[in-house]
């Protein structure tokens, strides 16, 4: 990257315009913005034309040898007119890689990103969650859409979803987003991911840029099997190896009676949002060291972690069977007070599981009373690869 302007480490926080970019205006040349923080920023709002109130922290635009790199960025509550967090228009390139977008909130369109008339946008590594528009909460790229021109939102998090490589949409579970005062964008925000976040080692490292090894809050930027998605990465987190299958919030599964689960879980059972079932540790044969994970569970209710060699999408009692093919029945185990479960026998061996074999978990597990009448459900399936 060639620039003509370098932004990093640094705070935009509390800002107002009645135009554009409260947080900062660019216009014309390169620009890299890097490892920065914009809170609470806005333009134009709560009333303005159509002229003014774009990007409530970044506005950009220029015409001709012009481009804006976002990298490592945490923007947090900020508002406009149209992109509520960043504005970009009539440009060459738009680059945002390993950024994070929470709480943004635009009166018209694109939550957190509004993009016109840009040759080539790429946006990676990102999460884009909880952000509010009347239309396109997250990302408008409706007039580059008319344009016919490229946007690649690839390994990726977002919230209504996109269609790329990579890419999903399941609650990223930061610690503790809006902090103990209850107020998001303020200092004591928590943008780390937790340990049971489907973000952990779930960027491209490849698409990281040379020369950044530290994440937005000071530490190593990649801690496991690869770089995780946003700005902060999880300090010494165990990797999460495996992708969500069957999940209600990814997969298109029809629950048995209408009792769709959120962020990625299993059908809703009596608690509310579902079983949420993750693995974590390394798919290595030799070693069988991986452990799966539940949340969102009845307390002290028995559960069974079942293994298929196949994919089917079928309603089964007050869920969705998605272990299929030949199936195993491989440890009974229980959850504890919290809802809470891990797996405590070698799943690979368990299993029967080689190298270069797929495999997909499941947890299958009793719920009285639960939404269907049935007595049991089903988590969401976690696709692994055995090495």
């Amino acid at each position: 990257l060639t620039t003509t302007a370098v932004v990093r480490g640094c705070t935009f926080e509390n800002n107002r315009t009645d135009q554009n970019g409260a947080g900062a205006l660019l216009c014309g040349g390169a620009v890299l913005v890097e490892s920065c923080r914009f809170l609470r920023n806005r333009a134009g709002w709560p009333a303005g034309s159509t002229r003014f109130g774009y990007g409530g922290a970044i506005a950009a635009y220029g015409y001709t040898n012009t481009k804006l790199v976002v990298r490592q960025c945490l923007f947090v509550a900020n508002k406009a007119i149209s992109g509520g967090a960043l504005s970009v228009a009539d440009m060459e390139e738009l680059e945002v890689t390993n950024s994070t977008f929470y709480g943004n909130e635009a009166q018209v369109r694109g939550g957190a990103i509004v993009l016109d008339d840009i040759e080539s946008t790429v946006i990676s590594n990102s999460i884009l969650w909880n952000d509010h528009a009347s239309a396109k909460p997250e990302i408008d790229t409706l007039f580059v859409d008319l344009l016919a021109q490229p946007v690649d939102i690839v390994w990726c998090n977002v919230a209504d979803g996109v269609d790329d490589t990579g890419s999903f949409s399941a609650d990223p579970r930061f610690v503790d987003p809006e902090g103990p005062d209850g107020v998001l964008g303020t200092a004591d925000d928590d943008f780390t991911l937790s340990s049971w976040s489907p973000c952990v080692d779930a960027g491209n490292a490849a698409l990281l840029p040379l020369g950044l090894f530290q994440d937005l809050a000071g530490g190593a930027r990649v801690v496991g099997a690869s770089v995780d998605m946003g700005a902060m990465e999880r300090p010494g987190a165990a990797p999460l190896n495996g992708r969500p299958v069957c999940a209600t919030s990814i997969d298109d599964i029809a629950c048995p009676c209408g009792n769709f689960g959120v962020d990625g879980s299993g059908c809703s059972n009596t608690e509310g949002a579902g079983v949420l079932l993750s693995a974590h540790g390394d798919p290595v044969v030799a070693a069988d060291d991986l452990v799966l994970r539940a949340s969102g569970g009845p307390a002290n209710q028995p559960g069974i972690l079942v293994q298929g060699d196949a994919y089917a999408a079928a309603p089964l009692k007050d869920g969705v069977l998605c272990a299929a093919g030949a199936t195993d029945r491989l440890q009974v185990i229980f959850f504890d007070a919290a809802g809470e479960l891990q797996s405590t026998d070698p799943l690979a061996a368990a299993g029967q599981a080689a190298p270069g074999q797929t495999r997909i978990y499941q947890l299958w597990y009793r719920n009285p009373g639960g939404p269907c009448g049935t007595g049991s459900n089903f988590s969401n399936g976690v696709e692994v690869d055995w090495r």
